[in-house]
């Protein structure tokens, strides 16, 4: 099914060629575009101002006929900024994305107040800036603004929005702005004719003077933002329908609403009635209209006399440059005769350079050895095949430059230059060695044997040849530090040999000593670790006892507790009661803190296993269980996806189920819970976290929270033993990681973690 954009994008490719307009004027209809902007914007921040001091002459500037809303003055200010960002197009990307948030916002702002007027809702925008007080003159609800001001506020905003798309659903811009227009108009004249019957009407909000100015500004910057519109460019083409639309359309506007003012004024005067009043009209109307006709029909009279007169002069001038050029062509078929036999012979002379220098540059590229010739400025005029090999430069590169520039390092410049000197005074030949850089950042060493060119006594060019010497310098010296070390070695080599054979005897001896004492270490681990084991399982025996042993009596006290409570409630008064309470809730919370100790210990000791865990199913398994415990309970879940990790499974899980748990404790009290997963790299290592916007902690206690039964809130606030983070922070260390955690009060923690390799 088509939809309703594609059917509009379709009808406006078919649509006939855009007006052409000058560049010059396109520009300048922007920048009048960007300053209407600035102008409604400038109206809204001075009836803001007008709230701000309380002055009715800046909201309203007659105060009888209403204000400005303060929610209005917003949004006149957001529109005019987001015009002056979104009418040039030579802004960067981020003004212009500011630009569409702040037409969004208030397009939002008009859309929400029509719900307001159309479905009776009352979401408190309107007296969310500055409260107006119940009885305020032609306001309908304290607040609000006019439906008109808020229908425009939307047009406005979608049509800065559509301004710079790339598809052709921006063409809905002007219209759009051109409704407004129509809108602003009707105000103003309600302003201009109507204002007595209107303004004694309480069930009715009238848009303001300074708003319909400003709505007026803002449209009409709108279509000048878009000059290439057919709409735009009609009105601001150099064409007579141009012309006769700039005659016409302030005319359009201005006298209809003079003549109606001018009706109206006389009416009220009692200087005629209705009929009177309107045959007037109708008569003015009328003559402006065929005085306005024969004015645009002599303007496109003249304009036809004279473009009819400038046809006749330019075939007149077309006729005379015929009869030139017939005779100008005469003479030049003569000169073009002379012209070719000396084209022809200009053209074997320089095929016979070309061939001569091709002659010349073919040898220059078989010859082995580095060819450059320069001119006497130092530039390179010519550059050979092995050049171009050894520099990684080509000619058409390097043709032109100066080469001490280019190729030579910055601390042999000034001793080349001096032997450049030497050579175009006339010192030659000479050679001399220096390094050439190469494109990749190499250097070369290059031998050179330098002469010159002398054309009428003095010297026009250097030619250097050179030999790229940089391995056979290299073979030498290493050679020569190959000598020296074999000589050093030599003389070395008999005194080491001749101590190795005392120190091997000495190793010898020292090695029995080692193994023997390996031998006893060996044993003493041994024995160490057999008493470590047996140690660690008489502890767990005695932490199974000591728990088995502890139960019974916490059980006990519990139950006798329940029966106390359960057979002698009419006994006990409520302090009695309390205390049994307390009671119970005391060795339930020590039968818990047994269990907690005791996982703590397993923890510990459990061995691990490592392979490759998906923590994103882990977190996505524990929020549903925790979402089971509580179903009523609405908590916002952001877990990444595809979170792996190194490790023991059964011990992440415990990590995860502590931290995701303690997370959905503390954003019990929150009226939006919000509980995020994720990952994130930090100099080459994975870090994991686990955030909420609960009620945070005193970040001075941060290192206190990962200690055995160190709690933050009572037990009367939050549950639990103090256990949970302390077992997450064994549980990361035994993997080879740390934990930490980042927070305020109020304001949420984040809990992080790295597991090691």
């Amino acid at each position: 099914m088509t939809s309703a954009v594609d059917r509009w994008e379709r009808t406006s490719s078919e649509a006939p060629a855009a007006v052409p307009i000058a560049a010059h004027r396109a520009r300048s209809l922007r920048r009048a575009a960007g300053v209407l902007g600035l102008t409604a914007a400038g109206i809204g921040v001075l009836t803001l101002a007008g709230w701000l001091l309380g002055s009715p002459a800046l909201t309203s500037v007659v105060p009888e006929a209403g204000a400005t809303k303060a929610n209005t003055s917003v949004s006149l200010f957001l529109i005019g900024v987001s015009l002056w960002l979104l009418s040039d197009p030579g802004h960067h990307r981020v003004p212009r994305g500011v630009g569409k948030l702040l037409a969004l916002t208030a397009a939002s702002v008009g859309a929400v107040t029509l719900g307001e007027y159309f479905f009776g809702w009352d979401l408190g925008i309107d007296q969310l800036l500055f409260r107006e007080p119940p009885g305020a003159p032609l306001t309908s609800h304290p607040g609000r603004m006019a439906p008109i001001t808020a229908l425009s506020l939307l047009l406005l905003g979608v049509a800065l929005l559509l301004l710079n798309r790339q598809t052709r659903i921006r063409a809905l811009a002007p219209w759009l702005a051109l409704v407004t227009i129509i809108a602003a108009i009707f105000a103003l004249a309600t302003h201009a004719f109507i204002a007595g019957e209107v303004f004694q009407a309480e069930s009715y909000t009238v848009v303001a003077l300074p708003t319909a100015i400003a709505i007026f500004l803002l449209a009409v910057g709108v279509l000048l933002a878009q000059p290439e519109h057919r709409l735009v460019a009609i009105v601001a083409s150099d064409t007579p329908g141009g012309f006769a639309a700039r005659r016409l359309l302030p005319v359009a506007v201005i006298v209809p609403l003079l003549l109606a003012w001018l009706r109206l004024e006389g009416q009220r005067a009692g200087w005629y009635g209705v009929g009177l009043g309107l045959a007037f009209l109708t008569t003015a109307s009328i003559t402006i209209i065929m005085c306005l006709v024969w004015w645009n029909a002599s303007l496109l009279y003249n304009a036809d006399i004279q473009r009819a007169a400038a046809e006749e002069q330019v075939r007149r001038s077309r006729d005379e440059l015929e009869e030139r050029v017939n005779e100008r062509t005469a003479e030049l078929a003569q000169v073009n005769q002379v012209l070719r036999a000396q084209v022809e012979e200009r053209d074997k002379a320089q095929r016979a350079l070309q061939e001569e220098r091709d002659f010349v540059s073919a040898i220059l590229d078989v010859v082995g050895a580095l060819v450059v010739v320069l001119d006497r400025e130092g530039r390179i005029i010519r550059f050979n095949r092995a050049c171009e090999q050894v520099t990684g430069y080509s000619f058409a590169e390097v043709e032109g430059r100066l080469f001490w520039d280019l190729f030579l390092l910055p601390e042999e410049v000034d001793g080349v230059r001096a032997v450049f000197d030497a050579l175009t005074a006339g010192q030659f030949p000479n050679r001399h060695e220096n390094y050439w850089r190469t494109r990749s950042g190499g250097r070369r060493l290059i031998a050179w044997s330098n002469s010159v060119l002398i054309h009428e006594g003095e010297v026009r060019h250097v030619i250097a040849t050179g030999i790229d010497i940089t391995e056979l310098r290299a073979a030498e010296d290493a050679l020569n530090a190959l000598n020296a070390e074999l000589e050093q070695r030599v003389a070395t080599r008999t005194a080491e040999l001749r101590n190795a054979v005392e120190r091997l005897e000495a190793e010898i001896r020292e090695r029995q000593r080692a193994e023997e004492q390996n031998a006893r270490l060996t044993e003493d681990l041994r024995q160490q670790a057999a008493e470590l084991r047996a140690a660690n399982e008489e502890l767990e025996s005695f932490s199974y006892s000591v728990s088995h042993d502890l139960r019974a009596p916490l059980r006990s006290i519990d139950g006798f507790s329940q029966a106390v409570l359960e057979d002698y409630a009419d006994k006990l008064d409520e302090t009695g009661q309390d205390y049994l309470r307390r009671v119970r809730r005391a060795s339930q919370r020590m039968g818990q803190l047994i269990d907690d100790i005791l996982k703590l210990s397993r923890v510990t000791r459990a061995e691990m296993r490592r392979e490759t865990v998906d923590l994103s199913a882990l977190a996505r398994a524990i929020s549903e269980e925790l979402q089971q415990t509580e179903p009523d309970r609405r908590v916002e879940w952001h877990i990444a996806e595809g979170i792996t990790a190194e490790g023991d499974p059964t011990l992440l899980r415990v990590v995860l189920d502590n931290l995701l748990g303690n997370a959905w404790k503390f954003t019990a009290h929150q009226p939006s819970p919000r509980i995020e997963f994720g990952a994130r790299q930090e100099g080459g290592i994975c870090v994991y976290y686990v955030r909420d916007n609960g009620v945070g902690f005193d970040p001075a206690y941060a290192d206190k929270l990962f200690q055995a039964f160190q709690r933050l809130h009572t037990a009367d606030e939050f549950t639990g033993s103090g256990i949970g983070l302390a077992t997450v922070r064994r549980i990361v260390r035994r993997h080879g990681g740390r934990v930490w955690a980042e927070g305020a009060v109020g304001k949420g923690a984040t809990f992080s973690f790295t597991l090691g390799s």
